[in-house]
């Protein structure tokens, strides 16, 4: 029976003491105002405030309070106190607090209405590490001054050059005047380099002002390094380097917010967007962050960059994140709407100088160039950066600069000849849009806003060829902005384009003052897609020969090898994060010349079975290396093909002056779609990106493919595809129900339900093991297809999410997707009457196409407790990020909700416990000892309590106590059977037969669930009477 609304929120409502406090019932009453208070909550503080309310916690919530433009921020502060919260730090110029308070006063405060935003302080924020790839990091020290040197015995750091900063300093423009704040893991202020430019330093973490790490001292040194050092690479590479940074005369303020492990909470990265607001900088460049689910620009920090950039006028620039070539991949705080995100494209200069592998070769059988050719081509997005579109639908990167690979300053008066990652691409933007500022200033007598500098950074890019989801319009020209700003351009009506159309429809947009030109898109070609195999030998290195025809302009090789090679197991047996080879197979395109002669144009190295590599080309001969990297076995047998696309015009597209009309086949794709529109603004050609979403219809299949895996290396790498779904307010269906079907049993695809509040209600997940490995691969459906619903979905537009883990030996993982407006499994009837002796016959049946697994439970609608504890032993964390551990617990189908309590004996001691629930969302952080926390409809699966020490004691031990409540199980009420796998539109008999007497509340129930996810899909009244 399809179209039914479940029934065990009526048996809760029944049978649940009414619990929530006087707070709750006074704002309850008072009409709009509660409604009003939740949603200025994020999703993870509303479910977390009311499970607070409803269990009478004692938990206090770290939060970050952001007030109206017009709240008096001395009042609010006072106001908050009052309603019972502790004022933790104040941000004035960002209109914002830090703030301790319990449940009740977090609602209070929400209320006030001068609060417009409370957020969780989360401890979420990482370094993004440089060195997760595979740079070899040489480094070295000053000139001994007793050696004397020609100007041209000097290597300068090629950086400057290739990206045209060096062109504008010839225009007099250095940076001169502008003041750029780089938030990161601090910066060493005594270094020659760096030294003249910084005018304030200051530390937000619990940690002195220094740099460990050595990160932030390169990123300064990339926007303003003076070039006074004279670093000595004479015995490793026969140079003596000096590094100026793109702005070499701006000003820096250098700010730690990421501790020592490279860490950060919001409130330190807050505090120091606060301390550049007031300290009037122009520019903020920050080289930190890590994927969210779902990726769209909801979290705190991306807020307060947000009214930086509205309120305060800084242009503020994020990397992109290093998690690879998946769809979808952009992290926090580049997914923030006001910033520019910048991803990372080739420089080779100095890698060549090291003899970089994709440059030289290991068996020395081929020359990699002819005698004095460069041998390399520049300005290819390097395969780590991470691609767009965001979860929102929303083109990010928003630029691309150079970050594979470049020298950059060091701590100590020393110079790292391969830094990189998009951390590198930030500050490099960074530098040039300081530049950019102080001619616009210049020129026009009053500072650029933001929106200023992004559309003329954006709208004067260097098209590098690639799509928008990897390059945005293209990577930064620092002299065609500088020459776009001295002819007075302002940039285009628009500098990217996001929208949302549903199939058969069509929408318009108008360039103000500017001309549309046309259109392009880069499609699938014609040419046969070339496919061969082959294997390779440890140090070994195979090339294949292949011809790019005429109007190609874009390759793509993927490569695949058996998951055996990559672990010592089956991943189905995995279940412990070991066995892990690191075994992959590098790729490399080279373009052949008439002579024999090689220029590297792109690589690949991702640690994993599977490789993805896209490179723009022309029509020609070119070459693809195929590089092993083993540690297992002598040898690797491996599959691989070369994909040929062209650039054309966009179908979808049409224009007439300064309209541009996009119009959706009825038969399109559901999903994103990106293209470029070309337009003309005051003799300035522009590409302008566009991301369109098109929301799912029930009923109607989506085909599509992931190729992009994960990387074992991390956890969030690998494609993210995110389908929108309207629920509409009239008709609202009563469940959602999404049917997820591939091909090859060892690949693994996750799924996930996000609701319009943005947050993940229901998840079919395979366990995270840590150290980057999953396993065993799980589905709802145990074969290679994945079965969810929902209950009950809210109006508004939902988003249901895949995630790509891992790839059979594969080159590409083709998929369907059907989305359905009821449950994938539901019972006959509302209700049924069982009496001793006289059983009621129950029918239950599957409304999908893909096998369901459903279990059976008999509740009375009575609640029961379970109480388990952890002891352990935690250790300090040090400088190198360890002293965490990680409780793991599971989560039983059907729990109402758990509660963690966390107690210590050492009074000295600070210890934190950050909980992840098992579809890896941040669940809730207790502080102190005896904090607790409950957490209402956990998601069903391994959840993780990670338990950190974080003062100088050196070992502590703790409690975790972690209850959890449950329907009370109806004994006396017995099934014929517990649990069947129902094959699609097939349907079963059971009985219920009563042995004793009803329950108090004379009713009960059955619930029917998924064995594999835990989540709901009916519900059926059980009486003693008709």
């Amino acid at each position: 029976m399809i179209g039914r609304t479940r029934i065990a929120c009526v048996i809760m409502a029944v049978v649940m003491v009414t619990s929530m406090s006087a707070v709750i019932a006074t704002a309850a009453s008072s009409g709009s105002s509660y409604s009003i208070a939740m949603d200025k909550m994020e999703p993870e503080l509303r479910t977390q405030v009311m499970e607070a309310l409803a269990g009478s916690s004692n938990v206090v919530f770290s939060t970050i309070v952001f007030l109206d433009d017009s709240a008096d921020v001395t009042a609010s502060g006072k106001e908050m106190s009052r309603a019972g919260a502790v004022v933790k730090e104040r941000f004035d110029s960002l209109g914002a607090y830090s703030v301790d308070m319990s449940g009740g006063a977090a609602l209070s405060v929400a209320m006030l209405d001068d609060v417009a935003n409370v957020f969780v302080d989360e401890y979420k924020y990482r370094l993004l590490d440089s060195d997760a790839v595979d740079a070899s990091a040489a480094k070295a020290g000053v000139l001994s001054p007793n050696v004397e040197l020609e100007t041209e015995d000097i290597w300068w750091a090629s950086t400057s050059s290739v990206m045209g900063a060096e062109d504008v300093w010839a225009e007099g423009i250095d940076g001169t005047g502008v003041l750029v704040a780089v938030l990161d893991t601090g910066c060493d202020i005594t270094q020659k380099d760096i030294a003249p430019a910084v005018l304030y330093s200051k530390s937000f973490t619990s940690e002195a002002f220094h740099d460990v790490d050595g990160h932030g001292t390169a990123t300064a040194g990339l926007v303003a390094s003076r070039g006074i050092n004279e670093y000595d690479f004479t015995a490793a590479y026969g140079v003596v380097m000096k590094m100026k940074g793109m702005a070499p005369g701006a000003s820096l303020m250098t700010g730690k917010v990421l501790d020592d492990t490279g860490y950060g909470w919001d409130s330190w990265i807050i505090g120091g967007i606060e301390w550049a607001v007031e300290k009037g900088a122009d520019v903020i460049s920050m080289s930190l962050g890590g994927l969210e689910v779902p990726n769209d620009g909801n979290d705190p920090t991306s807020y307060a960059l947000d009214i930086a950039a509205r309120d305060h006028g800084i242009v503020s620039f994020l990397s992109a994140g290093n998690e690879g070539a998946g769809q979808s991949t952009i992290g926090a705080s580049g997914v923030s709407k006001s910033v520019i995100t910048v991803g990372a494209s080739t420089l080779n200069k100095e890698c060549q100088l090291i003899k970089y592998w994709p440059l030289s070769n290991y068996d020395e059988t081929a020359l990699i160039v002819k005698e004095g050719e460069a041998g390399y081509e520049d300005d290819h997005m390097i395969w780590w950066s991470s691609h767009g579109p965001t979860a929102d639908g929303r083109i990010d990167p928003d630029i691309s600069a150079a970050g594979a690979w470049g020298p950059s300053t060091q701590p100590g008066d020393t110079l790292m000849i391969q830094f990189g990652g998009t951390s590198m691409a930030a500050p490099v933007a960074a530098g040039i849009g300081a530049l950019i500022i102080q001619a616009y200033t210049a020129e026009n007598g009053v500072a650029p806003t933001p929106d200023q500098v992004k559309a003329i950074m954006m709208g004067t890019a260097l098209d590098t060829g690639y799509t928008p989801n990897e390059q945005g319009p293209g990577r930064v020209d620092a002299l065609a902005a500088y020459n776009a700003v001295a002819d007075g351009w302002t940039g285009p009506g628009h500098a990217s384009l996001a929208l949302t159309v549903p199939m058969g429809e069509s929408e318009t947009v108008e360039f103000a003052d500017g001309t549309v030109l046309g259109s392009k898109t880069i499609v699938p070609s014609d040419v046969s897609t070339m496919y061969g195999d082959g294997t390779v030998l440890a140090g070994e290195d195979l090339y294949y020969e292949f011809e790019v025809p005429d109007g190609i302009s874009y390759v793509t090789v993927d490569l695949a090898f058996d998951q055996s090679y990559l672990f010592k197991k089956d991943v189905y047996t995995l279940t412990k994060p070991k066995g892990f080879t690191d075994t992959h197979i590098n790729v490399i395109v080279y373009r052949l010349d008439d002579q024999g002669g090689r220029t590297m144009l792109n690589y690949a190295y991702s640690h994993t079975n599977t490789q993805e590599l896209s490179v723009k080309v022309t029509p020609g001969i070119y070459e693809l290396r195929v590089s092993p990297v083993i540690y297992s076995t002598p040898s690797v047998p491996f599959i691989y093909s070369i994909g040929f696309y062209e650039t054309v015009d966009w179908s979808w597209f049409s224009s007439e002056g300064s309209v541009a009309t996009i119009t959706v086949p009825s038969d399109a794709t559901a999903g994103a779609h990106t293209a470029f529109i070309e337009t003309e603004y005051d003799g300035v050609c522009s590409l302008v990106p566009v991301a369109v979403s098109v929301p799912i219809e029930f009923g109607v299949l989506v085909e599509d493919v992931n190729d992009v895996g994960h990387e074992v290396y991390g956890y969030t790498e690998g494609d993210w595809k995110y389908y929108y779904v309207e629920v509409p307010e009239e008709d609202t269906p009563t469940a959602l129900t999404a049917v997820l079907d591939w091909e090859s049993e060892y690949t693994d695809i996750d799924t996930y339900w996000i609701n319009p509040a943005t947050r993940v209600v229901k998840a079919s997940l395979t366990d995270y093991l840590g150290l980057g490995i999953f396993g065993p691969w799980e589905t709802s459906t145990m074969e290679t297809a994945d079965v969810l619903t929902v209950l009950d979905p809210e109006p508004g537009m939902w988003m249901f999410a895949l995630h790509n883990v891992m790839m059979d030996c594969v080159l590409e993982e083709p998929y369907t997707l059907t989305v359905y407006p009821y449950s994938a499994a539901e019972f006959g009837s509302d209700s049924a009457v069982a009496k001793p002796g006289r059983p009621a016959t129950i029918s239950l049946a599957n409304n999908v196409d893909q096998k369901v697994g459903v279990g059976l439970m008999p509740i009375t609608g009575a609640l029961t407790t379970t109480t388990v504890s952890f002891e352990d032993t935690v250790s300090s964390i040090d400088e190198r990020g360890t002293g965490a551990i990680e409780v793991l617990f599971d989560i039983a189908p059907l729990t109402q909700s758990i509660s963690l309590t966390i107690e210590w004996d050492d009074e000295a001691a600070d210890i934190d416990v950050v909980i992840y629930a098992a579809d890896w969302s941040n669940a809730g952080i207790l502080w102190e000892n005896g904090d607790s926390i409950t957490i209402e409809d956990p998601t069903t699966g391994e959840w993780d309590a990670a338990v950190a020490l974080k003062n100088s004691a050196s070992k502590v031990t703790f409690v975790l106590t972690l209850v959890m409540t449950t329907y009370e199980s109806w004994s006396s009420l017995s099934l014929s059977g517990t649990s069947f796998w129902l094959d699609p539109g097939a349907s079963v008999d059971f009985t219920a037969s009563l042995r004793g007497p009803m329950p108090s509340s004379a009713r009960g129930a059955i619930v029917a669930y998924d064995l594999m996810t835990g989540c709901e899909y009916d519900s059926i009244l059980i009486s003693g009477s008709a």
